[in-house]
């Protein structure tokens, strides 16, 4: 199955549809698929010249025949073998058979869904002789697990939820630009601004003077070739258009320009008889997708109705190709071309280029809505699909999407009401069959349901330290603090969501809670500090009582996204402590993802080549947390590995600080002193700025934030506040331009095993430590499984944090410190997923895990006795409760 998997794989997204444009048709299927195939050898695996041919001749001989049709050599054949025993149908719903879940998410990743779902429905309608009319099925689909559906039948919570990441990205984007091919200009500049993302792609998006634009736009042209004769075969189309065909498929794409404004008139043709399903927006009437037919049946009319023009354009293209209908080998070349195209640009924006970290998910998630206008139709069915596939999908109790701040109170509430409003936005409100041959005829427009999901409002680190003329930069460096910027944006963002619940009850009510998102390298949880405090302390003044209905209001929850991307498992730790102490977060306060405390050190540091490559200033930090956590927890099997630390962190210290005092200055500083300027770092610095001597404590505070400047949130940091060499310290940190200079280089760490058993057993007690917290962790498995370093569902750190219900041994229960977690979802849109398939991956992932003896580690019985705790969890978890 391995090898069918790769070279399908390979076959539908890795072969450059360049390379096809010159074949004309003298050559046979098995010699196309023979040349394509060595071409792309290294995407299939290791093998020896013999197993090689093996593998060709297995091709041949098997995979490109089918047993119920005639004995074609079709390429399409590949996909019908592998969904043979996997793809099933429920209700017109098509499926996937639990115990091959994960053989399909590894092809139906790279691939796309629908290439499977509809080639395989196809072949079947044609030997069952069957009428397919519904087409609406999930964005992602899901298996027949039928006991984790009646597990999930009780209630779920979607606690991680981003709104602009949960719609399918790649799918509305690809209809825009098939519809609206042309004045896209300004967009795919935007969108080619960062270059390749996937090596698959050609550098610069160009390969033989061919750009990724000048593809798609043909793919446009060759959709309305296959369009007219598959699905509108009695509309007469240019013959320019009509006549590309295999011999001259080349030559056609040398005139792309010439043929869009023919393909763009003959669209129009289409989209102004009544072919064409209309869909009311602002007044008028719109065609989404001119393959949507407008006597679609009406069990389509749902949000998902938009992707149903390109799902039944495939599925008319392969019930032709597979009953050899007219025309059936060039709608199966030119068929092949516009897949090969869509994957070009799907694997640019789907996260499909195998790499790890959050920075490469954060290029494909600015790019996500690059092709989707602002006031759009499109728009419109981007924010519904995001909500609409999850809350009609599951039965949710508890729904909470991240949104952006603004920098006013106006501006938040515009921005929430018009989230509400496309969100819940109903494309069919009433739909009545007026005409005969069942010819739906759309009545409503906009409308009001009341929406299902909440909002929290999550803050965005960006904005690294700013750049400034070299001349002056050294100067300007003594006077403001670090991320100097985001410090001021945050502030007026943290007032305008307090100023909105003191004056909009109605829509504050929609507001749960507070975040803080994007990348951890941009800014340190220090810099949301006092943000987060003047939020979670809030109280409502009273003076605007006379023009409310009710008076109260519930106080906002917290999560911080922590601990998902980290120079060193030691830094992730480090962070996750920051928002602890410097965001006073407690009991009922939860973070995102927090995998630094719980994947295994081994495994990172290996992938990581026992090396790291970190700031000065970064890896003195994580020296002095770990020197005084090892304290703390009382860890001495590691002395060795501590010592080599403190001698570091006197070198460290020395280059960075102590070369840097003013001059004049003798002072002694130990490592307790910087380690309670570490701790002071949750404090505003510009009450540092001049007066660090008393870090301006005595001054007059004249408003709520000002009183926030402090952080007073525990004990110990009324004692680091009196350490005279502390504050100084802190100050320097801050305000010293040698000290962020010198703090910045970047220092090459070699990573010793006795340093990761150091890591390890930190992560022990600190798993332990923050469970006494009450704090909980927003668990995101695949999200965490594109982005992390490890590379099986089994792997993933939420076992590590829970285990009740999983296992009967009393020391893993005892060894587990079972924090609470939930299950979610993060960017659905982007990683291809849903609630239920992040459930059945990992109970999947876990039933597939086997002791060294060969024997199932978990029984079925457990893991959904775990499974159901942690669906549980995931509502006592839920801001709803706050």
């Amino acid at each position: 199955m391995d090898n069918l998997i790769n070279i399908i794989s390979t076959l539908f997204r890795k072969v450059n549809p360049e390379d096809l444009f010159f074949y004309g048709g003298a050559v046979d299927e098995k010699s196309i698929l023979n040349y394509l195939l060595r071409q792309h050898k290294e995407y299939i695996g290791n093998h020896s010249e013999d197993d090689w041919n093996n593998i060709i001749s297995l091709v041949g001989q098997k995979w490109l025949m089918t047993r119920d049709l005639d004995e074609t050599a079709n390429r399409y054949n590949l996909l019908l073998h592998f969904t043979k025993d996997i793809l099933i149908e429920d209700h017109d719903q098509p499926g996937v058979q639990f115990k091959h879940l994960l053989r399909w998410r590894m092809l139906s990743y790279e691939i796309g869904e629908d290439l499977l779902t509809c080639s395989t429905m196809a072949y079947r309608d044609v030997v069952s002789r069957r009428h397919r009319d519904f087409f609406a099925w999930k964005p992602t689909i899901a298996s027949d697990n039928s006991r984790l559906k009646a597990i999930l039948s009780e209630g779920v919570a979607e606690n991680h939820f981003h709104l602009k990441g949960s719609a399918p990205v790649f799918e509305i984007s690809w209809i825009s630009l098939m519809n609206q091919p042309n004045e896209r200009s300004e967009e795919w500049a935007a969108f080619t601004k960062k270059g390749r993302l996937n090596e698959a792609t050609h550098a610069v998006f160009n390969y033989q003077n061919v750009s990724l634009e000048s593809l798609v736009k043909f793919a446009a042209v060759l959709r309305l070739q296959l369009f007219a004769m598959t699905s509108a075969p009695s509309v007469a189309i240019d013959p320019l258009i009509q006549n590309i065909d295999k011999q001259n498929l080349g030559s056609k794409f040398d005139d792309v320009f010439l043929l869009l404004p023919i393909m763009e008139s003959e669209k129009s043709a289409f989209t102004a008889s009544n072919m064409c399903l209309k869909f009311p927006y602002r007044d008028n009437k719109y065609t989404i997708d001119y393959a949507i037919p407008s006597n679609i049946h009406a069990s389509n009319l749902s949000a998902n109705v938009i992707l149903t023009g390109e799902r039944i354009l495939l599925y008319n293209c392969f019930r032709n190709i597979f009953g050899n209908g007219e025309n059936h080998e060039v709608i199966a070349h030119n068929l092949y071309i516009y897949l090969l195209i869509k994957s070009k640009l799907r694997e640019e924006l789907v996260q499909l280029n195998n790499k790890v970290g959050f920075g490469n998910f954060l290029s494909y998630q600015d790019r996500k809505e690059v092709f989707i206008k602002s006031g759009s139709i499109y728009e419109v069915a981007f924010y519904s699909m995001a909500v609409d596939d999850t809350s009609k999908n599951n039965r949710l109790l508890s729904f909470e999407t991240r949104i952006a701040p603004k920098n006013n109170a106006n501006n938040l509430l515009k921005s929430i009401i018009v989230t509400d409003k496309l969100s819940a936005y109903q494309y069919f409100d009433n739909v009545t069959d007026k005409l005969s041959n069942s010819l739906s005829v759309i009545t409503g427009t906009y409308v009001k349901p009341e929406p299902s999901n909440h909002h929290t409002i999550h803050f965005i680190k960006h904005n690294p330290d700013e750049r400034y003329r070299h001349d002056i930069r050294d100067l300007i460096l003594t006077v403001i603090p670090r991320n100097n910027v985001l410090r001021q944006n945050v502030k007026r963002e943290a007032i305008a969501i307090q100023r909105l619940r003191e004056f909009v009850t109605k829509r504050s009510e929609r507001i749960w809670g507070i975040d803080a998102a994007s990348s951890e390298f941009q800014a340190r949880p220090e810099v949301f500090a006092q943000a987060f405090r003047y939020l979670k302390g809030h109280q409502l003044s009273g003076r605007n009582n006379h023009l409310k209905n009710e008076l109260g209001i519930r106080k906002l929850g917290a999560t911080y996204h922590v601990g998902e991307d980290f120079f060193d498992i030691i830094d992730g730790l480090r962070a996750i402590d920051e928002v602890l102490i410097y965001l006073d977060f407690q009991q009922g306060d939860r973070i995102g993802h927090a995998l630094a405390m719980g994947i295994s050190a081994e495994q990172y540091f290996r992938f990581k080549g026992k090396t790291l490559a970190i700031s000065k200033q970064d890896y003195l930090d994580n020296i002095v947390w770990v020197i005084f956590k090892s304290m703390k927890f009382g860890i001495k099997e590691c002395s060795n590995e501590v010592l080599k630390l403190k001698i570091e962190f006197h070198r460290l210290f020395n280059e960075i600080y102590l070369n840097n005092l003013p001059t004049g200055s003798n002072v002694s500083f130990t490592q307790l002193d910087y380690h309670d300027a570490w701790l002071l770092r949750g404090d505003d610095p510009e009450r540092y700025l001049n007066d660090w001597e008393t870090a301006d404590r005595s001054r007059q505070n004249l408003t709520y934030w000002d009183r926030c400047g402090l952080n007073c949130s525990i004990s110990i940091l009324d004692t680091a506040r009196e350490n005279r060499n502390a504050r100084l310290l802190y100050h320097m940190y801050h305000f010293n331009a040698n000290v962020k200079n010198a703090g910045s280089l970047i220092e090459e760490v070699k990573i010793s095993q006795e340093y990761i058993r150091l890591v390890d057993k930190i992560q022990h007690e600190y798993r332990h430590f923050f469970s006494k917290k009450g704090i909980a962790i927003e668990c995101n498995p695949t999200s965490n499984y594109l982005i992390s370093t490890f590379k099986r569902y089994a792997d993933h750190p939420i076992k590590t944090f829970y285990n009740l219900g999983l296992t009967y041994d009393p020391q893993e229960n005892k060894n587990c410190p079972q924090i609470m977690v939930s299950i979610n979802t993060d960017d659905q849109g982007i990683f291809s997923t849903s609630l239920e398939n992040e459930y059945a991956l990992l109970a999947l992932g876990l039933e597939k895990e086997t002791n060294a003896d060969g024997t199932a580690k978990y029984s079925p019985a457990m893991i959904y006795d775990w499974l159901d705790r942690i669906r549980k969890m995931g509502l006592e978890m839920s801001f709803q409760n706050k």
